[in-house]
């Protein structure tokens, strides 16, 4: 049957989404805590670069464990170099839309916008590109339903 397979893997996305929004507001904790705190020193470009990656550090940490359940022996070099793509890019994307923003609003609420923006990005691009099941990651495919 065509349907079960198809809602066994919409399900399991729907599951993986609710990990990585909870995963998302503990990295929001971390990474508008820091913001707030370095912007009193820091220009809001720096501040924003510097807290992002800390809460990219959590998010990569709790996403593969937690969300995508990936096992050590599932994980690969070029998964951290994939994170470290869509983190480059997603942290372009928070820092343009924080710096365009707080010319017209507070820059902790311009941040806080950057989160929305930047969670369905952030989302798509680890399922899809980082955390995808892998010709090159042993049993990956089995693991996680493919």
């Amino acid at each position: 049957m065509i349907v079960r397979p198809f809602l066994q893997r919409f399900g399991e996305t729907i599951r993986q989404a609710h990990f990585f929004a909870a995963v998302g507001v503990l990295n929001t904790i971390v990474d508008v805590g820091i913001f707030a705190f370095l912007t009193k020193t820091l220009s809001i470009w720096l501040a924003n670069i510097v807290s992002f990656l800390s809460g990219a550090a959590t998010s990569y940490l709790l996403n593969r464990n937690l969300t995508f359940a990936r096992t050590r022996s599932q994980t690969s070099g070029s998964e951290l170099w994939r994170f470290a793509l869509v983190t480059l890019l997603v942290v372009v994307v928070s820092t343009v839309t924080v710096a365009l923003l707080s010319k017209a609003v507070d820059p902790l609420i311009a941040k806080c916008i950057s989160v929305g923006v930047t969670f369905a990005i952030g989302f798509v691009l680890q399922k899809t590109f980082v955390f995808r099941p892998s010709d090159d990651v042993p049993g990956a495919r089995e693991e996680n339903g493919a």
